[in-house]
């Protein structure tokens, strides 16, 4: 009697297509929760890097360094941290966050960058986001074009982080 159940070694078309069909299933929900974290990751990556501009900053103001700026005739007065929040006009029209060394708030040729930031693509300053200008002559005198404490907001594809930033530079991300 032949044996109708023996079958022949290999795969029939329809395992095939549903091994496929899982694996497909499979590799969209791994790229979709991918592209997912790249997302969250690169906001809370501007965020970290705009804190750490403000943290060297502050470094640099509490250790008391001064850049050499040779043929500055005017004293040094501190640190100028600029959040190009309406326009990178006033950035150089290419950086989005910048710390500068000032030997006078009114001489641009003595002013030496620090730290410099661009935000990553797709990643921009939110609404809400009240700093601008923070000059630091020292920790007690800081004089400044924005109330402190103040928050930046930084937001892109629904994601959204806020760091605050206090009257003693202390900046936290929320």
């Amino acid at each position: 009697m032949k044996n109708i159940f023996h079958r022949k070694k290999g795969f029939t078309l329809v395992e095939m297509l549903v091994t496929i069909s899982i694996v497909t299933l499979l590799s969209g929900v791994g790229f979709a929760a991918f592209v997912s974290h790249s997302r969250t990751q690169a906001v809370e990556q501007a965020a970290n890097d705009l804190k750490e501009g403000v943290e060297k900053a502050k470094f640099n103001t509490v250790s008391f360094i001064k850049p050499d700026v040779s043929g500055c005739p005017n004293p040094f007065t501190g640190y100028h941290m600029h959040f190009c929040v309406a326009s990178k006009a006033s950035c150089s029209n290419i950086y989005d966050f910048e710390v500068d060394s000032q030997y006078s708030y009114t001489d641009a040729a003595c002013s030496l960058p620090v730290y410099r930031y661009k935000l990553p693509q797709n990643v921009s300053y939110g609404a809400g986001s009240t700093c601008r200008d923070i000059r630091i002559a020292s920790i007690s005198n800081l004089t400044n074009g924005t109330t402190l404490p103040c928050q930046i907001v930084v937001s892109a594809y629904g994601i959204t982080k806020t760091l605050s930033i206090d009257s003693s530079l202390n900046v936290s991300i929320n």
